[in-house]
């Protein structure tokens, strides 16, 4: 059949104009999509570090993304949907119209500054709520968006953490936000669990501060402790992970975290970059292989990289301690410094970076959802000496944490900060009690909170027979 020529030359003009037309890529989160132009990236006009590439995020059409669209990356095939659509809502505040950092805490559930955890018991009540010193904090309204617990040494007879939290407590306290009698029903969104692993050493049998050196090539193939790790330590973390997978749950796994730092089996003073790199990849490819776990993403965390000097601190996340991109689904940062201006102001810098960075590798590389990053631990307790309790400094909410945050446009998925110990000095979040609402900042904190730019879980009451939480992300 012949083509009139007409036809042809418009055939050939919408091809010119097509390769000329901007790309746009779409995410799953609802009015947001990242817009790719035949050029850079376009930023949204607020002032940031030079970086080679940024993004702004325009209101747009919603679409569901396929797994296969980012495979080049980490995710697999044979991610679950949960794990799939867990990764995308992290992603999505990369290139959200309005990012919000979710606000997590360690252990909030199991104990408070003025309530002791109970081995086996249900989770302590408050009048129609479950006891958390978040909740106590936004005047009994909210709760954490995320959910932080330790899941070392599931494989130890007693089956108790660093903290003395019971593995079987805890299993009962994710699989309850997501399901059961204690469900956090949140309308559009779920609760986050991220998981941390103080494990102990395995060659040894001390803690996990026992930095013994050979530790880490002790249980690499090959070593006297390789069969015992593989078969003990990590199908233990398997058949932990399968089981909230067999409940449609995923979580975010952080091992081997602060690998940057000198206190633990697994840093820098007990093995080599490489040795590192090979426990890394031999168990992220043991739990994806014979583990058979579908449902975790693995995110990393060195801790105050870069020092005194932001300029240095991507060089230093990506140095040979670096497992490589098919082995890290996350981005995550632990930041302990962040004890007066000039350290938020750093951190906030360092955020922006790997914020930059991570957006200028997804244009490069082709994903449609760029990696998360995330403040995986923070806090900036004041060593106050003399028996005298630590203290956060002044405004610390509003112009230390939330200053690093705003300088990374609040596009860091989650901050999470950690434990409040019960009875002890220390505490990062603020209790109403005396002298702690000083202490920690606790008017500070609710102001800080407030803010648009900041995301927890809103708690509107449990109907009688507590089968359900309202609960919306606000």
């Amino acid at each position: 059949m012949s083509v009139p020529t007409p036809w042809l030359l418009g055939l050939f003009l919408l091809g010119i104009l097509r390769s000329f037309l901007p790309k746009i890529q779409t995410s799953v989160t609802e009015g947001v999509f990242w817009w790719e132009a035949s050029g850079e990236l376009v930023d949204d006009g607020t002032d940031r570090p030079e970086a080679s590439g940024a993004v702004t995020a325009q209101g747009g059409p919603v679409t569901t993304v396929a797994k296969t669209q980012f495979l080049n990356d980490s995710l697999r095939t044979s991610t679950s949907p949960a794990a799939v659509e867990l990764y995308q809502r992290l992603s999505s505040n990369m290139v959200s119209s309005a990012p919000k950092t979710l606000f997590g805490h360690q252990d909030d559930f199991a104990y408070g500054y003025a309530w002791p955890y109970k081995r086996g018991e249900p989770l302590p009540k408050y009048g129609d709520a479950w006891k958390s010193d978040v909740f106590f904090a936004t005047n009994q309204k909210e709760y954490p968006a995320v959910f932080g617990f330790d899941i070392h040494n599931l494989d130890s007879k007693s089956g108790r953490n660093i903290d003395g939290i019971d593995k079987d407590d805890m299993r009962k306290w994710i699989h309850g936000l997501f399901h059961g009698p204690s469900k956090l029903s949140l309308g559009g969104g779920k609760p986050i669990v991220t998981l941390s692993m103080h494990q102990a050493n395995p060659l040894t049998g001390g803690t996990a501060f026992d930095n013994t050196p050979g530790t880490v090539k002790a249980i690499l193939p090959g070593g006297e402790k390789h069969d015992h790790y593989v078969n003990g330590v990590l199908a233990a973390l398997a058949a932990f992970f399968r089981d909230l997978s067999s409940a449609g749950i995923a979580v975010v796994f952080r091992p081997y975290h602060e690998h940057n730092q000198k206190w633990s089996w697994w840093q820098t003073t007990a093995c080599t970059a490489e040795e590192f790199v090979q426990l890394w990849r031999m168990t992220v490819d043991y739990l994806r292989g014979p583990g058979g776990v579908d449902n975790v993403l693995y995110a990393i965390s060195p801790q105050d990289v870069g020092g005194d000097s932001p300029d240095g601190a991507l060089a230093e996340y990506f140095d040979e301690r670096y497992p490589g991109d098919a082995y890290v689904d996350l981005w995550g940062f632990d930041a302990y410094r962040l004890y007066d201006g000039t350290e938020a102001h750093r951190l906030g810098r360092k955020l922006r970076m790997l914020v930059d960075h991570s957006l200028a590798e997804g244009r490069r590389k082709g994903l449609t959802h760029p990696k998360p990053v995330l403040l995986t631990e923070v806090g900036g307790l004041a060593r106050s000496g003399q028996g005298k309790p630590d203290y956060v400094p002044h405004s610390w909410w509003t112009r230390h944490l939330g200053h690093a945050l705003e300088m990374a446009q609040s596009r860091v998925a989650y901050a999470l900060v950690w434990r409040n110990e019960y009875q002890s000095l220390d505490c990062f979040v603020p209790v109403p009690l005396g002298g702690f609402r000083s202490i920690c900042q606790l008017e500070d904190f609710q102001e800080w909170v407030s803010r648009t730019t900041v995301g927890l879980l809103a708690f509107t009451g449990i109907p009688p027979d507590d089968t359900a939480a309202s609960v919306q992300i606000v």
